[in-house]
């Protein structure tokens, strides 16, 4: 019988694949390209089971709403453009397929409780570390309040050292994470109040700083944590809060533009599908179209670009590929300290073509499936993948050097440093009792 299922399945499976590709070579320029991803996002959510933890579900819906948002509003007529999307399409059906065959099927899930004990032995220490992240970013934020640095080139300007107090809102997040994940576990307590002070403390600092990222990182924080350790959520209400997930990064998005663009906009009626396409997800295709259509300005690096995002991650290189792209394609918005990101499927492309996006995808999958792998069996890793996957969901308009600072640096740093922390306190009160 279960020979039966799996040969059903890899038939499945293999039928769905070749549907897709047919949809892909044969199908309309950019609709059939949609199609054709649509059809591997179907795919991934059947094999992962519509469970939202796993990275089949919300990674390959979030990757696909990056790749289609541009090419649909193309097609809609919202957008002029003279630029080739059906390679720009074939790439990220290649990203995908690479990704979803990386990750497989995945087994029954069950989590461990393994890990509660070092959860409950970091209490008397993640309290005081929450409140002194929390203290040190609202001084960061009233700062930029009263020194009426209204936008991002403002800040980066700033002289004053406040810049040096941004790596506590990492260390702020994971504190906020593991105090839920505390009390829904050690305590059994769903913590109301708490959840509703972070969320109004995070709103204020997307209206004062602009950085809706701290907000969707605590409501992810809590969508994952309560789905894991207080009550699962039934597939209806995932569909749905995927759904509303999206316009609230939209609105979010408003809001932000609102409060932190001060100079006179231009309002231009658009639809609501529009108004979500044309915000956060609509840089990634267009910037691996621009990339492809400018392939004269540019030679294979042959794997050149990687060396360069580690010494940007780690050592503070002169290199980047992010900032070559966008002094090359938007010097102007360079130059003014902007810019438009740039696609982790072009960093592939720019370096070894078609194999180069299959790489970074073998990569991407095997990272994170080592990652879901340790969350499964440990608490603390879970608290760790979960405050992974913004970072994997915003790499999609980034290139490696945005994975390699945001994992080390604010993600496994902060976690060093609370478990540093933790040993230095009680080495201390050690020698107090001893004495």
């Amino acid at each position: 019988m279960n020979f039966k299922n799996k040969y059903l399945d890899i038939s499945l499976i293999t039928f769905t694949v070749i549907i897709s590709y047919l949809f892909l070579q044969f199908g309309n320029n950019i609709w059939g390209g949609v199609i054709a991803l649509a059809i591997l996002v179907l795919l991934a959510l059947y094999l992962s089971k519509l469970d939202i933890v796993h990275p089949l579900t919300w990674y390959s819906t979030t990757y696909f709403l990056y790749c289609v948002a541009y090419p649909i509003l193309v097609a809609m007529g919202e957008i002029s453009y003279d630029l080739d999307l059906k390679k720009t399409l074939y790439l990220e059906w290649i990203g995908l397929l690479t990704f979803i065959i990386v990750i497989g099927t995945p087994k029954k899930r069950e989590y461990s409780a393994k890990g509660l004990e070092k959860l409950q032995n970091l209490n008397f220490v993640i309290y005081p570390i929450y409140v002194l992240s929390l203290f040190l970013t609202m001084v960061y934020i009233a700062y930029i309040y009263t020194n009426n640095l209204n936008n991002k080139y403002l800040i980066a300007l700033d002289q004053s050292g406040i810049g040096m107090l941004t790596p506590f809102f990492s260390i702020y997040i994971l504190s906020f994470n593991l105090i839920v994940a505390y009390r829904l576990v050690i305590k059994e307590h769903y913590p109301k109040t708490f959840l509703l002070f972070n969320v109004i403390y995070t709103f204020m600092a997307l209206m004062v700083i602009g950085e809706r990222d701290l907000m969707l990182k605590v409501i992810l924080g809590v969508i994952f944590l309560s789905h894991i350790l207080y009550k699962p959520i039934s597939r209806k209400i995932i569909i749905l809060s995927g759904i509303g997930m999206i316009f609230l990064i939209n609105l979010l998005g408003d809001l932000k533009s609102a409060a932190f663009d001060k100079g006179p906009r231009i309002e231009i009626e658009q639809s609501l599908l529009s108004k979500v396409l044309n915000g956060e997800f609509i840089s990634a295709s267009r910037n691996l179209s621009v990339l492809i259509n400018g392939s004269d300005s540019w030679t294979y690096y042959l794997g050149k670009t990687f060396f360069w995002d580690i010494q940007v991650a780690f050592f503070n290189g002169s290199n980047s590929i992010l900032e070559w792209f966008n002094n090359t394609y938007y010097p102007n918005l360079s130059a003014r300290g902007g810019g438009n990101g740039f696609t982790i499927v072009g960093e592939g492309y720019i370096n070894f073509g078609v194999f180069g996006v299959i790489l970074i995808f073998i990569f991407l999958g095997l990272f994170l499936k080592f990652l879901y792998k340790k969350a499964i069996n440990n608490v603390i890793w879970l608290i760790i993948y979960i405050a992974s996957i913004p970072i994997f969901i915003y790499l999609n308009r980034a290139d490696l050097a945005t994975l390699f600072a945001q994992i080390g640096k604010h993600l496994f740093l902060p976690i060093f440093i609370i478990y540093l922390i933790k040993q230095i306190v009680e080495k201390n009160s050690g020698r107090v009792n001893n004495s």
